[in-house]
Protein backbone atom coordinates (compact mmCIF):
# COMPACT_ATOMS: atom_id res chain seq x y z
CA UNK A 1 0.00 0.00 0.00
CA UNK A 2 3.28 2.42 0.58
CA UNK A 3 3.39 2.45 -3.21
CA UNK A 4 -0.22 4.27 -3.37
CA UNK A 5 0.07 7.81 -4.41
CA UNK A 6 -1.51 9.78 -1.54
CA UNK A 7 -0.45 7.44 1.05
CA UNK A 8 2.55 9.14 2.18
CA UNK A 9 0.51 12.30 2.32
CA UNK A 10 -1.91 10.93 4.47
CA UNK A 11 0.13 9.59 6.77
CA UNK A 12 1.44 12.75 7.75
CA UNK A 13 -2.43 13.96 7.85
CA UNK A 14 -2.78 11.22 10.43
CA UNK A 15 0.27 12.42 12.09
CA UNK A 16 -0.69 16.64 12.65
CA UNK A 17 -4.17 14.95 13.64
CA UNK A 18 -5.23 15.25 17.23
CA UNK A 19 -8.77 13.15 16.93
CA UNK A 20 -6.17 10.11 16.19
CA UNK A 21 -4.76 8.38 19.13
CA UNK A 22 -0.95 9.30 20.06
CA UNK A 23 0.11 5.74 19.46
CA UNK A 24 -1.48 5.50 16.20
CA UNK A 25 0.04 9.03 15.31
CA UNK A 26 3.54 8.12 17.01
CA UNK A 27 3.99 5.15 14.51
CA UNK A 28 2.00 6.70 11.69
CA UNK A 29 5.31 8.98 12.40
CA UNK A 30 7.79 6.57 12.57
CA UNK A 31 6.61 4.87 9.39
CA UNK A 32 6.89 8.13 7.46
CA UNK A 33 10.08 8.61 8.10
CA UNK A 34 11.39 4.99 7.20
CA UNK A 35 9.75 6.01 3.94
CA UNK A 36 11.48 9.51 3.63
CA UNK A 37 14.58 7.84 4.32
CA UNK A 38 14.41 4.92 2.03
CA UNK A 39 12.14 6.33 -0.77
CA UNK A 40 12.81 10.22 -1.27
CA UNK A 41 15.61 10.23 -3.03
CA UNK A 42 15.30 9.65 -7.41
CA UNK A 43 16.93 6.34 -7.78
CA UNK A 44 17.92 4.75 -11.37
CA UNK A 45 17.78 0.78 -11.97
CA UNK A 46 20.78 -0.51 -11.11
CA UNK A 47 22.90 -2.57 -13.63
CA UNK A 48 20.34 -5.76 -15.02
CA UNK A 49 16.98 -4.48 -12.97
CA UNK A 50 14.50 -3.54 -15.74
CA UNK A 51 11.80 -2.27 -13.23
CA UNK A 52 12.48 1.23 -11.80
CA UNK A 53 12.96 1.38 -8.27
CA UNK A 54 10.26 2.52 -6.21
CA UNK A 55 10.49 6.46 -5.40
CA UNK A 56 7.77 8.48 -3.83
CA UNK A 57 5.80 10.22 -6.41
CA UNK A 58 6.49 13.92 -6.87
CA UNK A 59 2.70 14.95 -6.46
CA UNK A 60 3.16 13.13 -2.97
CA UNK A 61 6.62 14.90 -2.49
CA UNK A 62 4.86 18.21 -2.98
CA UNK A 63 2.22 17.77 -0.41
CA UNK A 64 4.82 16.63 2.22
CA UNK A 65 6.92 19.70 1.32
CA UNK A 66 4.29 22.00 2.05
CA UNK A 67 2.75 20.64 5.17
CA UNK A 68 5.84 19.17 6.84
CA UNK A 69 7.13 22.54 8.94
CA UNK A 70 3.33 22.59 9.95
CA UNK A 71 3.62 19.06 11.42
CA UNK A 72 6.56 20.31 13.08
CA UNK A 73 5.20 23.43 14.83
CA UNK A 74 1.67 21.42 15.54
CA UNK A 75 3.03 18.07 16.87
CA UNK A 76 4.35 16.75 20.25
CA UNK A 77 7.97 16.68 20.79
CA UNK A 78 8.78 11.99 20.34
CA UNK A 79 6.40 13.14 17.16
CA UNK A 80 8.35 16.12 16.34
CA UNK A 81 11.68 14.50 15.68
CA UNK A 82 10.47 11.76 13.38
CA UNK A 83 9.32 14.72 11.29
CA UNK A 84 12.39 16.41 11.80
CA UNK A 85 14.40 13.78 10.51
CA UNK A 86 11.98 13.72 7.88
CA UNK A 87 12.71 17.39 7.18
CA UNK A 88 16.27 16.56 7.38
CA UNK A 89 16.11 14.06 4.27
CA UNK A 90 13.85 16.28 2.14
CA UNK A 91 16.26 19.26 2.58
CA UNK A 92 19.06 17.72 1.51
CA UNK A 93 17.65 16.24 -1.95
CA UNK A 94 15.54 18.95 -2.71
CA UNK A 95 16.69 22.60 -1.02
CA UNK A 96 17.42 24.79 -3.11
CA UNK A 97 16.39 23.29 -6.41
CA UNK A 98 13.14 21.89 -6.02
CA UNK A 99 12.22 23.54 -2.32
CA UNK A 100 12.93 27.45 -2.28
CA UNK A 101 10.29 27.93 -0.24
CA UNK A 102 11.38 26.50 2.42
CA UNK A 103 12.82 29.51 3.45
CA UNK A 104 9.66 31.92 2.92
CA UNK A 105 8.34 29.29 5.18
CA UNK A 106 10.43 29.43 8.03
CA UNK A 107 10.87 33.35 7.91
CA UNK A 108 7.21 33.78 8.07
CA UNK A 109 7.10 31.53 11.48
CA UNK A 110 10.10 33.01 12.62
CA UNK A 111 8.00 36.53 12.05
CA UNK A 112 4.93 35.73 13.43
CA UNK A 113 3.75 36.68 16.81
CA UNK A 114 2.20 33.38 18.00
CA UNK A 115 5.01 32.17 19.81
CA UNK A 116 3.91 28.67 19.85
CA UNK A 117 5.56 28.80 16.07
CA UNK A 118 8.88 29.86 16.93
CA UNK A 119 10.46 26.67 18.56
CA UNK A 120 9.32 24.45 15.55
CA UNK A 121 10.03 26.92 12.92
CA UNK A 122 13.73 27.19 14.52
CA UNK A 123 14.02 23.39 14.19
CA UNK A 124 13.48 23.43 11.16
CA UNK A 125 16.26 26.06 10.32
CA UNK A 126 18.50 23.78 12.43
CA UNK A 127 17.88 20.93 10.11
CA UNK A 128 18.68 23.33 6.67
CA UNK A 129 22.04 24.74 8.69
CA UNK A 130 22.87 20.61 9.86
CA UNK A 131 22.21 19.38 6.46
CA UNK A 132 25.03 21.77 4.85
CA UNK A 133 27.60 20.85 7.83
CA UNK A 134 30.03 18.22 5.62
CA UNK A 135 29.45 20.15 1.75
CA UNK A 136 31.82 21.95 -0.02
CA UNK A 137 32.42 25.80 0.40
CA UNK A 138 30.83 26.54 -2.94
CA UNK A 139 27.93 24.69 -2.47
CA UNK A 140 26.95 26.36 1.07
CA UNK A 141 25.61 29.46 -1.17
CA UNK A 142 22.13 28.98 -0.35
CA UNK A 143 22.46 28.89 2.89
CA UNK A 144 24.19 31.61 3.71
CA UNK A 145 22.47 33.75 1.31
CA UNK A 146 18.94 32.03 3.59
CA UNK A 147 20.62 32.87 7.05
CA UNK A 148 21.26 36.56 5.80
CA UNK A 149 17.64 36.49 5.56
CA UNK A 150 16.99 34.73 9.28
CA UNK A 151 20.13 36.00 11.79
CA UNK A 152 18.73 39.06 12.27
CA UNK A 153 15.59 37.70 12.85
CA UNK A 154 16.67 35.21 15.70
CA UNK A 155 19.03 37.88 16.84
CA UNK A 156 15.92 39.82 17.62
CA UNK A 157 14.09 36.65 18.82
CA UNK A 158 16.70 36.38 21.68
CA UNK A 159 17.22 39.54 22.63
CA UNK A 160 13.33 39.45 23.26
CA UNK A 161 13.50 36.25 25.24
CA UNK A 162 16.52 37.06 27.66
CA UNK A 163 14.40 38.66 30.25
CA UNK A 164 12.14 35.83 30.45
CA UNK A 165 12.82 32.61 32.33
CA UNK A 166 9.78 30.47 31.43
CA UNK A 167 10.90 26.89 30.33
CA UNK A 168 9.68 27.61 26.47
CA UNK A 169 11.44 30.77 26.60
CA UNK A 170 14.69 29.22 27.42
CA UNK A 171 13.88 25.88 25.31
CA UNK A 172 13.62 28.69 22.48
CA UNK A 173 17.15 30.30 23.33
CA UNK A 174 18.62 27.01 23.49
CA UNK A 175 17.45 26.53 20.09
CA UNK A 176 18.62 29.37 18.72
CA UNK A 177 21.80 29.35 20.18
CA UNK A 178 22.10 25.25 18.93
CA UNK A 179 21.33 26.63 15.25
CA UNK A 180 23.84 29.82 15.29
CA UNK A 181 26.43 27.22 16.80
CA UNK A 182 25.86 24.59 14.24
CA UNK A 183 26.04 28.03 11.56
CA UNK A 184 29.53 29.00 13.24
CA UNK A 185 31.08 25.30 12.91
CA UNK A 186 29.91 25.33 9.16
CA UNK A 187 31.68 28.49 8.35
CA UNK A 188 34.91 28.06 10.25
CA UNK A 189 35.08 24.32 8.98
CA UNK A 190 35.17 25.67 5.72
CA UNK A 191 37.86 28.68 6.51
CA UNK A 192 40.21 26.23 8.30
CA UNK A 193 40.04 23.80 5.64
CA UNK A 194 40.64 26.97 3.27
CA UNK A 195 43.64 28.17 5.42
CA UNK A 196 44.80 24.35 5.55
CA UNK A 197 44.93 23.31 2.29
CA UNK A 198 45.99 26.88 0.63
Amino acid sequence: SYKIINFAPTLLQIIVSEQVDFPVRQAAAIYLKNMVSQYWQDREPSLGEVVFPFNIHENDRQQIRDHLVEGIIRCPESIRSQLTMCLRVVIKHDFPGRWTAIVDKIGAYLQSQSSGSWYGSLLALYQLVKTYEYRKADERQPLLAAMQIFLPRIQQLISQLLADATIFSVLIQKQILKTFHALVQVCVRVHVFMCVFF
